[in-house]
């Protein structure tokens, strides 16, 4: 996983957590975006709840939530995770979940968008699975993520609120992290797969290594490896089974340090 920066919402400047921008206004004393001490881990998360606009009594302000910049990642993140509450004024209230993915040339790549409607009173945990069929080719640079409520009446919904806590990037490392034991996960091929691909990978040292191939969900499809590899290069292959639909998938390769993944696509 990637580190969000502040994706615990620990640290805060006045009423917006540090590296987030919100849709608070402090000059008019509106904030739908507020610190909360019920947090899943830690001492704060953050709340963002639907409240009149302090100009327009028949308009509200919705609690907009986005990451400053771009999580940098050097592979293409599978997921956005994390924990939350939500508390829906009515049925057609939600809670939703957003990002985009840019590739290394400044281009959208992925999206992601998840909409909650039922209610929690307890933290739960959510996870988005990013779909990558609108893209091209290049690897993943950065991800945006958006918090908000939707509500097809929206005066209707003031008093929805929402708390979220611990925000990761699944199946991407972060820039500024590395694998002791894995040093390198090359590009699979051929791309796209039409019957079998072939995954290289090396191995600065012997390690516990796990190869496993997911859908766009998240899901394991195929564990190609689970074994010890000895240091030095590697090929791994896998031949996708006839049930196995086109479309985009991930090899996920994991040992004792951590996580990278590439995105693969099955066009028989």
């Amino acid at each position: 996983m990637a580190q969000v920066a502040n994706g615990g919402f620990e640290n805060w400047s006045g009423n917006v957590p540090d590296n987030w921008s919100t849709a608070n206004i402090a000059p008019l004393n509106s904030f739908p975006i507020t610190q909360s001490s019920d947090a899943h881990t830690g001492s704060f998360s953050v709340k963002g709840e639907v409240v009149v606009n302090p100009i327009f009594s028949t308009q509200v302000s919705a609690p907009y939530l986005q990451t400053v910049t771009g999580v940098p990642v050097s592979n293409d993140p599978t997921s956005i995770t994390g924990s939350y509450q939500f508390s829906p004024i009515q049925s057609t209230a939600n809670f939703v979940v957003g990002c985009t993915v840019i590739d290394v040339n400044g281009l959208p790549t992925g999206i992601g968008v998840l909409q909650i409607f039922d209610a929690t009173s307890s933290y739960s945990t959510f996870s988005m699975p990013i779909d990558y069929t609108m893209g091209g080719d290049s690897p993943a640079a950065s991800v945006t993520i958006s918090f908000s409520i939707a509500d097809t009446n929206a005066l209707s919904s003031i008093g929805s609120w929402y708390l979220v806590d611990d925000v990761m990037v699944d199946g991407a490392t972060g820039m500024n992290e590395s694998s002791i034991q894995l040093s390198e996960l090359g590009t699979p091929y051929p791309l796209p797969i039409t019957d079998a691909v072939t995954i290289p990978m090396k191995l600065a040292t012997a390690a516990q290594v796990n190869v496993t191939i997911l859908d766009l969900l998240g899901r394991a499809v195929h564990t190609v490896h689970n074994n010890t590899l000895a240091p030095g290069n590697h090929r791994l292959n896998w031949t996708p089974e006839k049930s196995v639909a086109n479309g985009i998938y991930f090899v996920r390769v994991s040992d004792h340090s951590g996580s990278t993944s590439k995105r693969l696509l099955l066009q028989r």
